[in-house]
Formats: C-alpha cells, sequence, structure tokens
C-alpha cells in the first residue's frame, strides 16, 4: 500500500524499520477510510519518528508503545515550540503528532481504544470515601446536570451531613454578583442572516453546520442538546422534533419548522458519511466520529467571526441567546419561553425582560411616558 503514495526507495527504506509493516496497516486503514493522500504523506513520516523514538527506549513490538506516546508528543512538541507565534500554531504542532500515533494505536491495537476511553471517562469523585451521597444530592434533590456537578461547591453539604460541624462557606470570600447584572449576548436577527448566509452549504461541513444552527437559533437548543439529537428523535411523520434529558431534567417536544427539516434533509441525504451511527451529527473526516458539544460551540464561534459579527464570547449561547431574546420581544409569557427552551429556573428567562429595546428606544425619543 505505501507503493501508492511513496517512491521505491522510500518505501523500501520505511519497510526496513521494526513499525514499517504496522504503518503500511494502518496506510491501508486510511485509504478504506477515504482518507486524502495529502493526509497519509502527512501522517507516515511522523509515525517513522514516534517508531525510532520507541526504539530508542527498547521498544520492540506494538503492544510497547502506548505507554510512551505522551511521552513522544510531549518532546515533539517542546523540540518545535520555538517557531510556533501563537497558541493555535501551538495547537498545529501538537496535533500533527498526536492524530497519527493515537489514531494508529487505536486502530492496530484494539486494547488501547478501551483504555483510552477508560481515561477519558468522568474521573471518580475525590471525595469519594467521606461524602459519597453528595453527586446523587445534587442530582436527585437540586437537578444539576454532571457538567455542572463536576465544579460545585460542597461546604454546606459537609454541615447539612455532619461531617464538620460549622458551616464552612460562611468564611469563604465569594465574588460579589448582582442578580440580572449581566445583559444576555444575543445578536440581531439581521446578524444571524448574515452568519447563515456566510455559510457554504454546498459543501458536507457547510450543510452539517447549517442545520446545527438552525437548531440553535430556532429552538434556543443547548449545544450538547445538538450534539445528541438523533434519528430516533425526528418524528417525520408528525413534523416533530423530540429534545430529551434537557438540562431541567425533562425532555420537549417541539413542532419541527419546514426551514429546519429542509436543512436537515440536505445535510443527511447529502452531506452526512455513510455510517450506522444513530447520531444525526458527524464529523466530516474519517472515521466520521459523532461530533461533541465543544465541536457544535467551536463551529458556531468560527460561523460568528467569520461573519464579522461583534458578538460578547460568541459561540452556541449566542444563538440560544438569541432565540429567547426573540420570544421576549414578541411577548410570549417568560414562562412559556422557560419552557420551550428548557430552563430549569425563571431567573435564568427573566433576564432577558430587562432588555426590552423597543420600549427603550420609545423613551429615548421622549414619547415613552405611556411605556413608563
Amino acid at each position: 500500500m505505501l507503493e501508492h503514495y511513496f517512491q521505491p526507495r522510500t518505501v523500501d527504506r520505511f519497510m526496513a524499520s521494526w513499525i514499517g509493516p504496522a504503518i503500511e496497516e494502518y496506510v491501508g486503514w486510511l485509504a478504506r477510510q477515504g482518507y486524502a493522500r495529502r493526509v497519509v504523506l502527512r501522517r507516515v513520516p511522523m509515525l517513522m519518528h514516534f517508531g525510532e523514538y520507541a526504539r530508542v527506549r527498547g521498544a520492540r513490538a506494538l503492544a510497547e508503545l502506548p505507554p510512551l506516546a505522551d511521552t513522544f508528543v510531549s518532546r515533539w512538541i517542546k523540540s518545535h515550540a520555538q517557531r510556533c507565534r501563537s497558541k493555535r500554531a501551538l495547537k498545529v504542532v501538537r496535533a500533527e503528532a498526536r492524530a497519527p500515533v493515537y489514531q494508529m494505536l487505536r486502530v492496530m491495537l484494539p486494547e488501547f481504544a478501551v483504555l483510552e476511553q477508560r481515561a477519558g471517562q468522568s474521573k471518580p469523585w475525590p471525595f469519594e470515601g467521606r461524602v459519597a451521597g453528595f453527586p446523587e444530592y445534587l442530582t436527585r434533590e437540586r437537578g444539576l446536570s454532571h457538567e455542572t456537578i463536576r465544579q460545585y461547591g460542597f461546604l454546606r453539604y459537609l454541615h447539612r451531613e455532619g461531617v464538620c460541624q460549622r458551616d464552612l462557606s460562611r468564611i469563604v470570600d465569594w465574588p460579589r454578583s448582582y442578580r440580572l447584572a449581566e445583559i444576555p449576548r444575543s445578536i440581531t436577527m439581521d446578524e444571524v442572516q448574515r452568519v447563515l448566509s456566510g455559510v457554504d452549504r454546498r459543501t458536507p461541513v457547510g450543510k452539517r453546520d447549517y442545520a446545527m444552527m438552525l437548531l440553535l437559533v430556532t429552538y434556543g437548543l443547548r449545544a450538547r442538546e445538538v450534539a445528541a439529537l438523533t434519528f430516533d428523535d425526528l418524528d417525520w411523520e408528525h413534523d416533530r422534533l423530540r429534545v430529551p434529558n434537557r438540562k431541567a431534567g425533562h425532555s420537549t417536544v417541539l413542532p419541527l419548522s419546514s426551514t429546519v427539516g429542509a436543512a436537515l434533509v440536505d445535510y443527511i441525504r447529502r452531506g452526512r458519511a455513510h455510517s450506522t451511527e444513530r447520531l444525526v451529527f458527524l464529523h466530516v473526516v474519517p472515521p466520521f466520529r459523532p461530533v461533541g458539544c465543544h465541536d457544535v460551540s467551536s463551529r458556531a464561534t468560527f460561523a460568528l467571526r467569520r461573519a464579522g459579527v461583534g458578538a460578547r464570547r460568541p459561540g452556541s449561547h449566542t444563538f440560544r441567546h438569541t432565540c429567547v431574546q426573540r420570544l421576549v420581544d414578541a411577548r410570549f409569557p417568560l414562562e412559556v419561553i422557560g419552557d420551550y427552551v428548557g430552563h430549569r429556573s425563571p431567573n435564568s428567562t427573566r433576564i432577558y425582560g430587562k432588555v426590552d429595546i423597543d420600549s427603550l428606544r420609545e423613551v429615548a425619543m421622549g414619547d415613552g411616558e405611556e411605556v413608563l
């Protein structure tokens, strides 16, 4: 397989290495997955560097490579960091070393994929032996999501359960904040149209991103809710969209608009890779894994910046805030809006009521006595 990409002498040099046969098998896998020629040309030399690095440290079998992967990537970054003038450039260098090494190990060593998956799972609660019930309390009594629990304080809980005699939370100096102090970071509908118009819907990634952003701005979905969308959630017969496992702990069934439906159909039929995966949104390059919530947010950020929209902290929540603000401006009751977008607390919706552009404009123009 290597001879399809490299000159005979280069292939001979590769195959003379102890890691050569594994690289050739990996290249065959890349070809079957539809990877571009340029990807193979970049990754094989990096794997040769990794093989030599491992050989010097005594490795002679693939099973001995996983413990060396992290140190190889770290050393590669360190040796090339001087030519990186930005954090973005440093990330590129890291990806150039990490992607081929880790992917080859996943392909060639099934046990490595299992270990990597376990390592990526949530770490155990650090106080499991003393306050094992705290995560359960936050989940069942407080209704918090897993992401929130990982960052949540627990001093009051310790006092409540008798682990601490005093409520230590009272001596913690919290940053001062004021209720409803912030203004939602929404954008105008003209800016939304500018962002959507800037998406190249002729490409698979454009079709996917366009559908994802329509879901964000039309229904006010969170990034994780878009990433978790499955084919089972799309009821084409009744034009309904199901949003399960919302942050508030409930599921929502929403009408599937014709615009969103058309964008989803266009992506699924003409942009989505052929896969048995039930999740709707996939990466556009092999091995076509499902996108995560961070991928949804980063694509939204990219689209906003590319369109030149000056949003504060641009991301997926920019579209969510815009959806809520649009409903507030249309005079929908806050309770209805909260149910629509899945707010857990009424306070999350109430903050949008403080920004009523039309009424403020009337007051500023001097004709707002009736409004006041």
